[in-house]
């Protein structure tokens, strides 16, 4: 009994600290995806002053973010899609530095902030086809937001998870809290970067470069 007593408060223990690291990974990379926001906003704002400005993120031909800024698809609300950055990744890194100064939130807020990651992910993945198919051109500040949507809703969708935030039954939580310790969830969304790192080289090649 004792034993058991001991490995359940190492596990209990070893999971806070897991939960400080991904909460650490989500604050640094909500940090990247608020600059890239904030970037792409004052790019934006260069571009309506003066549309042939250059911009340092305009690289060559194919990593060009004021090619991309011109098009309909770069302000899909009215609005530059930048400006919703701003605001859900600002949120996002308070979210994660007050989670690890010891705040508490509910699970409705969690469920909600999940949705709303989840939102975004799917928003930027949408963008980054319709960027690497349609338009023809890659922005390098929307593919940086691509990557920390993706790491940010991946380390909150695992936080969820091990804080049982859809009150789960207990054998299910169980058995998906021990896939998430082997770290499977881990190994999907690496596999889904890796896939869209190849189908950016597939498209355009030596032309990344060039």
């Amino acid at each position: 009994m004792l034993t058991n007593m001991h490995l359940n408060i190492f596990r209990r223990e070893s999971d806070r600290e897991a939960a400080n690291v991904n909460l650490i990974i989500m604050a640094i990379f909500s940090f990247f995806a608020l600059l890239a926001a904030f970037w792409l906003s004052v790019d934006k704002v260069h571009l309506l002053e003066n549309p042939n400005a250059a911009l340092p993120c305009s690289i060559n031909v194919v990593l060009n973010c004021a090619s991309v800024m011109k098009t309909p698809q770069a302000s899909l609300l009215g609005f530059p899609n930048s400006f919703l950055g701003i605001i859900g990744f600002s949120i996002f890194l308070f979210f994660s530095i007050t989670s690890l100064m010891g705040v508490k939130y509910t699970k409705v807020i969690l469920r909600f902030l999940l949705a709303g990651i989840f939102a975004a992910w799917i928003f930027a993945l949408w963008l980054f086809f319709d960027s690497l198919y349609v338009i023809g051109i890659l922005c390098p500040w929307c593919l940086l937001t691509t990557l920390s949507t993706t790491i940010v809703f991946a380390t909150l969708l695992r936080v969820s998870l091990m804080d049982n935030i859809f009150d789960l039954k207990k054998g299910t939580l169980k058995k998906i809290q021990n896939q998430l310790r082997k770290d499977y969830d881990r190994l999907f969304f690496a596999a889904i970067l890796v896939a869209l790192v190849l189908l950016i080289v597939a498209k355009f090649g030596d032309a990344l470069i060039s």
